[in-house]
């Protein structure tokens, strides 16, 4: 009888790890990229945060890169799997040859502020003045050209000083200790400066300019070979968007932003939350 007992018990054993084991291997890990720590990034985060991705069988390892060219040139070497970067980094990428497709984008729109120091009150102002993008060809900077066009400003014709930073992290410190007299940030970064007397001289969110954002990028051979992986991908960053979007979800999210950007101020986070939210379109 105890060796009947012992028979059942070692079979069930070997059924339960073959089961692990299976589960296991059908967990595909993927390497996720992005250059910018921000409300629309933190999309990345939830997914992970709310398990998206185990859900659809993937184990993301979300990595913060130098710049949406880094992700890039990764992205055409296999080293990453999918990047999330803009439109402009992008076009980029493919005038330099690189290989590499967009599968979708969560935002359509500008919704970028130019905000500017307390002596500057409005757009006349900003001729001659030093202004704060991110990489000349990046996202920020192609943002800023277009607020440029929609203000009816000339960058040479109107004497602006373009400035190229890292992040937003640089210009907002650049703007508060006068580097630069104006910058393009998210709202987010904005608003803080505006409680110490800077003033928003646009809200490119108003103005309602077309503009791909941060989306889904991939190499085309990775396209070719990992339609499955892809496809859950997708899914993953779907069900983050409808998360997102509930509002009776609002308190996790905010939870899961706080830690993502490191911030713990009420209001701060909630301007964030009304970037993220802002920037994404229904139907990605």
């Amino acid at each position: 009888m105890q060796q009947g007992h012992g028979l059942l018990i070692a079979s069930a054993f070997v059924y339960l790890l073959s089961v692990f084991s299976a589960a296991n291997a059908a967990v595909t890990r993927v390497v996720v990229a992005y250059s910018s720590i921000n409300p629309n990034s933190s999309q990345l985060e939830i997914a992970r945060a709310q398990g998206f991705y185990r859900k659809y069988g993937l184990e993301s390892d979300i990595i913060l890169v130098r710049s949406s060219a880094t992700a890039s040139a990764g992205l055409a070497a296999g080293n990453i799997h999918f990047g999330f970067i803009g439109g402009s980094a992008l076009l980029n990428a493919a005038a330099e040859g690189l290989p590499l497709k967009m599968l979708a984008s969560f935002d359509a729109q500008l919704t970028y502020d130019i905000i500017a120091r307390p002596e500057i009150k409005n757009v006349n102002d900003l001729k001659g003045k030093k202004f704060g993008v991110g990489s000349l060809g990046g996202t920020p900077w192609m943002a800023a050209r277009l607020a440029f066009e929609y203000l009816g400003l000339d960058e040479k014709r109107d004497r602006i000083q373009i400035v190229a930073m890292a992040n937003q992290t640089s210009r907002y410190h650049a703007l508060e200790q006068g580097s630069v007299d104006a910058a393009i940030l998210q709202g987010n970064f904005s608003r803080s400066l505006k409680t110490k007397g800077f003033n928003v001289i646009v809200d490119l969110e108003q103005a309602k300019i077309p503009f791909v954002g941060a989306g889904v990028v991939v190499s085309s051979r990775f396209l070719r070979e990992n339609q499955s992986t892809i496809e859950n991908l997708l899914k993953a960053l779907l069900e983050s968007q409808s998360f997102i979007n509930a509002s009776e979800n609002k308190p996790a999210v905010l939870k899961i932003m706080g830690a993502y950007l490191k911030e713990q101020n009420t209001a701060a986070l909630q301007d964030g939350f009304q970037v993220l939210s802002a920037n994404m379109s229904r139907k990605p």
